[in-house]
């Protein structure tokens, strides 16, 4: 069942109204639509180049944020670890 389907059920019905069971059937509903989603899920990492820009800053919130998944860089010409952004 999607996640779209789970969220449904929840429309204009009222918690008070449902028995303990029926709030576990609709929990667990939507824990088995996300183990789905996170099964289907295949990352594929995005990783910049070296000698291009890893890092570019966000105008918005001004900060620096990676342009891919991967950040590589060399800081005063010593080579740094590899940091990924995601998991």
């Amino acid at each position: 069942m999607g996640l779209a389907c789970w969220r449904g059920d929840l429309r204009g019905l009222s918690h008070t109204a449902k028995t303990d069971e029926q709030i576990l059937d609709f929990w667990n509903t939507g824990i088995e639509a996300r183990e789905d989603v996170m099964a289907a899920y295949d990352h594929v990492a995005v990783e910049i180049s070296m000698g291009k820009p890893q890092l570019t800053c966000e105008e918005r919130s001004t900060q620096w944020v990676p342009r891919g998944d991967i950040v590589k860089g060399s800081f005063l010409g010593v080579m740094a670890a590899t940091l990924t952004t995601s998991s």
